[in-house]
């Protein structure tokens, strides 16, 4: 009754009103403000979660009539989340208003001074940025290092300093020595407390290390180091700690400097990854910078249409943020690109898909840009489609950019291994890296695919309410084991080829001495005509032989039989020889196809001729049974002959 009774009163703010209609509404929607807030506090957050969480808080601000001190609470918080999806110009404005860089406490008025700082620079504001950032390094230089927290603030001020006098350094040409020193010495004294355990910030040390780079491969000061192996290490690391918005900033960093080399093929896959996870997970602006390059790319590549989407896309992003400064600078490289369109045409020049690629990789043999930097240009987001390897192109497999050499004996037991119960694969893929993009060629797995496909149709059709002596039932049995049967076989031949091609693809001096010396004349002369011409048992028996060491000559018997069985009757299915109609009524003797069948097998108790006695579900099980235990017999002997030979 309490609570009811204070709920009924009216409200302390002497607003006349109960309390339950007022204040206590009030305090429920800050509550869910706070809530909100506190969730943006996670990892790795996309721009999409970010923009709709302060959607929805601006939503319940509009509703409520808060004073200014409440609101200064709330924005206090929100200013670095919309400087994360690009909207400076509210960060500056709140900033303003609001004066949060003239905090009495030294740390937060120094993250307020910071978050001003990148604002202008985003803003292109370089007027107020240079009259900021002495002010800034004078403060950072005032805090000790000490306090975890302070430490975070102190680090990430002196790294954005850097990322500043760096933008500056490049504006003034490189000439002002004492900002470069300046520079090097933020992003060394990071590494150093870093590498001491003073400071924690992962992120941090790695924005120092990538940076530092850059700004020495800029003044040539870099011939020592391996520029690009030494931003993969950072890349690494900031993959390791889940920094997907850093990983995208050392992309940027490799884009650059291959485009300053005019090797455009890898400056176009760079520039293309930092857009994927630019997408995901950085603001508006940071999108801009990446579409940017791959325009000026396509333009040096006289990719003129292509030069021209990107860079109004771009401009798009810097419309939705309000960045003037930002889109008079795209409209200008817009214009750029339709003067060097017209120079190129009076020229006599070619443009687009029959333009001569700019890099430096062709010497006199100039290759179309389609040819040669062009096969780097596709889109990276549709390779998660890659038939039964969803997960294979994840931003991070991006980065690995793991190498699967070509098939060779050394890693063929890992393509003989037999497929556990209920494992599936469909083919085999071959990822050849190419640096900063993939080639991937893919191998069809035809024996597996017509096993599963096999597996599939018997399991869809047992069912326990199914009446087995119905005639649909009986017709769609029929079809079904009649499939199944030429499935089952085509597996083993599919097997066969699979297993020559393997033996053309190396060397034989590379083979297992169970095969070297062992092969036949006409496989490797021509193994196209050998897979096609050779008389399938023949083949098989060989192949099977040579993989096993004659293992399979000394194989259960009885199977030997069973396959010639099931081989036979698939040829005679598959070629049936309508020479006679078949005396049934009265039943003539059993046929020969028929005689000497497996007990598994159970002939459906009909007057009719041998394939509609045969071709049922003891028979359709029967097939797949015999040609699985085949295959995964030569697999694991093969497997067990090289172990023996080590």
């Amino acid at each position: 009754m309490g609570k009811y009774n204070i709920a009924n009163k009216p409200c302390m703010c002497g607003s006349g009103k109960k309390y339950k209609k007022c204040c206590l509404l009030i305090e429920s929607d800050l509550e869910a403000i706070n809530q909100l807030i506190h969730s943006l506090t996670e990892l790795d957050l996309t721009k999409q979660f970010i923009e709709d969480v302060l959607k929805e808080i601006e939503t319940k601000i509009a509703m409520l009539d808060l004073s200014d001190n409440v609101l200064k609470d709330i924005y206090i918080n929100m200013v670095q989340h919309y400087q994360a999806i690009g909207k400076d110009k509210l960060v500056l404005e709140l900033i303003e208003k609001y004066k949060f860089d003239e905090s009495e406490h030294s740390i937060i008025k120094l993250w307020y001074k910071m978050i001003k700082l990148i604002a202008l620079r985003n803003l292109y504001s370089f007027e107020k940025v240079i009259e900021l950032v002495p002010e800034l390094l004078e403060m950072s230089r005032r805090i000790e290092w000490g306090s975890s927290n302070d430490n975070t603030v102190k680090s990430g001020v002196m790294l954005e300093l850097g990322k500043t006098l760096s933008i500056l350094i490049q504006m003034d040409g490189g000439k002002n020595q004492l900002a470069i020193d300046t520079c090097l010495e933020l992003y060394d004294e990071i590494i150093e407390v870093y590498e001491k355990n003073i400071i924690h910030d992962i992120d941090h040390y790695h924005g120092a290390l990538g940076n530092k780079l850059m700004l020495l491969k800029k003044q040539g000061k870099s011939n020592s180091i391996n520029i690009v192996d030494s931003i993969h290490e950072v890349l690494k690391k900031k993959l390791y700690v889940g920094n997907l918005q850093g990983v995208a900033n050392a992309y940027s960093m490799l884009a650059t400097h291959f485009l300053n080399e005019k090797d455009y093929k890898q400056a176009i896959a760079y520039s293309k990854k930092d857009i994927v996870l630019s997408r995901e997970y950085g603001s508006y602006l940071d999108l801009v910078k990446p579409l940017l390059n791959l325009s000026i790319i396509y333009l040096e590549c006289r990719q003129i249409s292509q030069a021209k989407k990107v860079a109004r896309e771009a401009l798009q992003f810097a419309e939705k943020v309000k960045n003037s400064e930002l889109e008079d600078r795209i409209k200008h490289h817009l214009m750029r690109i339709d003067e060097e369109a017209k120079l190129i045409n009076s020229e006599g020049g070619y443009i687009g898909k029959n333009a001569i690629c700019p890099c430096n990789s062709n010497g006199e043999n100039k290759k179309l840009y389609v040819e040669c930097c062009g096969e780097a240009d596709y889109d990276y987001e549709e390779l998660k489609n890659v038939l039964a390897s969803p997960e294979l192109f994840h931003y991070t497999d991006l980065i690995r950019n793991d190498d699967v050499s070509n098939i060779n004996f050394d890693n063929l037991k890992s393509y003989l291994k037999p497929l556990e119960e209920n494992e599936v694969r469909v083919s085999w893929l071959e990822i050849v890296s190419k640096g900063a993009y993939q080639e991937i060629y893919e191998l069809a797995d035809m024996a597996s695919l017509n096993l599963i496909s096999a597996k599939q149709l018997l399991k869809d059709f047992v069912h326990p309410d199914l009446d087995p002596e119905a005639e649909a039932v009986i017709i769609k049995e029929t079809s079904i084991s009649l499939s199944i049967c030429i499935l089952s076989v085509n597996s083993l031949e599919a097997f066969v080829n699979q297993l020559i091609f393997f033996l053309s693809e190396i060397e034989e001096a590379q083979m297992p001495n169970h095969i070297k010396g062992n092969l036949p004349g006409n496989l490797l002369t021509n193994v196209a005509d050998y897979q096609r011409n050779t008389r399938f048992e023949d083949k098989l028996n060989i192949i099977f032989n040579l993989y096993t060491n004659s293992r399979w000559n000394n194989f259960d018997r009885y199977t030997s039989r069973e396959l010639s069985k099931l081989i036979s009757i698939r040829n005679e299915l598959v070629h049936f020889k309508s020479q006679k109609f078949t005396k049934i009524i009265p039943s003539n003797n059993e046929e020969n196809i028929l005689r000497n069948l497996p007990k598994e097998i159970e002939l459906r108790k009909v007057n009719n001729s041998w394939p509609l006695k045969i071709l049922n579900i003891s028979f359709a099980k029967w097939c797949i049974e015999l040609s699985e235990s085949i295959i995964n017999f030569v697999k694991v002997s093969y497997i067990k002959e090289v172990e023996c030979n080590k």
